[in-house]
């Protein structure tokens, strides 16, 4: 259960820390409104740094991870995106669809890890009261 746990954490920082990766590139839905997503995603770098009270040098360190891990999953993303596409027009052509749904899971697998190792590097970022903040947050958000 414990390793659950932590990759389900894991995924949780992920999720938080990646506001702070605001020099990423809208996607989706998104890109209609990339000012808007800039700014969320700069009001959630922002109240993660105040919040846990990051210092310049983590600031910095986790900017770099995080565009680290934005890059990384951008081929991934566009695969996915492609799978999606394939997916759709399969099922409307009536024609076998398990390959692709399980690539897609694959992809998606992918995505998982990729945030999943970045939120590990921010954790490791963290002095322990910072790191304990963090838990607690993710304690209120279930």
């Amino acid at each position: 259960m414990k390793p659950m746990k932590t990759v389900l954490t894991a995924i949780g920082v992920a999720g938080l820390a990646a506001g702070m990766a605001f020099a990423q590139a809208p996607q989706g839905a998104a890109a209609g409104h990339p000012h808007r997503m800039e700014g969320r995603r700069e009001m959630r770098r922002k109240m993660m740094t105040g919040y846990l009270g990051l210092t310049d040098q983590q600031q910095t360190q986790a900017k770099a991870i995080f565009s680290s891990a934005h890059d990384s999953a951008q081929p991934v993303r566009q695969q996915l995106k492609q799978v999606r596409t394939d997916l759709r027009a399969a099922i409307e052509a009536g024609q076998p669809v398990n390959d692709l749904a399980a690539n897609e899971g694959k992809l998606r697998g992918q995505l998982v890890a990729i945030r999943a190792n970045a939120a590990e590097q921010f954790r490791g970022l963290l002095n322990p009261g910072q790191l304990q903040k963090l838990q607690e947050l993710h304690g209120k958000r279930g």
